[in-house]
């Protein structure tokens, strides 16, 4: 009998998701650079991520790129390649082009990511409203 993976949970809170171009409301959400966590406190969807599975404070994710710039193994996000090199997961690789998609609306967006962490054993909600 095959053993059923355990499913995670994520959350993403849109008062704090950073997202999309930042050129139209409608196809973006937050403000400043698109990182993990920014200075205007806003983070990508692998920000809310990374803080979850990671455990990981604001300091070890400030203006970082991707998770694996953390310099850690984080679950279903990044592994290790060998003794110092770090590379990202395909879900983390995935969720960064839809994250930063500047030509999908909101929705699609959020139908995207929900479908591609589905795939990873991961149930992606998003909470809250957008500013």
């Amino acid at each position: 009998m095959r053993k059923q993976r355990e499913r995670k949970k994520l959350i993403v809170n849109r008062s704090k998701w950073r997202s999309g171009d930042g050129m139209t409301q409608k196809r973006s959400s937050g403000k400043g650079e698109i990182r993990l966590l920014n200075n205007e406190g806003y983070m990508c969807c692998l920000g809310f991520a990374c803080k979850q599975f990671g455990d990981l404070e604001d300091k070890h994710i400030l203006h970082l790129d991707s998770p694996k710039q953390a310099y850690t193994a984080i679950e279903k996000l990044s592994n290790h390649v060998f003794h110092d090199c770090v590379q990202n997961t395909s879900l983390s690789k995935q969720a960064m082009t839809i994250n930063d998609d500047s030509l999908l609306t909101r929705e699609e967006r959020e139908k995207e990511l929900k479908a591609l962490f589905s795939k990873f054993h991961v149930d992606l909600s998003f909470v809250g409203k957008y500013e």
